[in-house]
């Protein structure tokens, strides 16, 4: 279902009002005699998907500025802070 939480609950009310009438017609097209009930859950796979898909974006952008900001790095100290013998 789309729309606001009014028009979801609106949505389900009518679901729920027609049920019988829906639970029937599945009976008759799948041609069985005694038909299953029917029972209408909430899909919130949608709300979830547009926050993930936020949270990827946040991710990304967080990425590309760490590679922007390392690409100009210059290290704090020496270029080679390590002491190496000479042979």
């Amino acid at each position: 279902m789309f729309g606001d939480a009014e028009q979801k609950e609106l949505s389900a009310e009518i679901l729920e009002k027609y049920r019988g009438r829906i639970r029937k017609d599945i009976g008759n097209r799948l041609g069985i005699k005694v038909t299953p009930t029917v029972e209408f859950v909430t899909d919130e796979i949608p709300e979830s998907a547009a926050a993930l898909n936020q949270l990827l974006a946040e991710a990304k952008q967080r990425d590309d500025d760490l590679a922007k900001n390392a690409s100009s790095a210059k290290p704090a100290g020496e270029e080679d802070p390590y002491k190496h013998k000479e042979i």
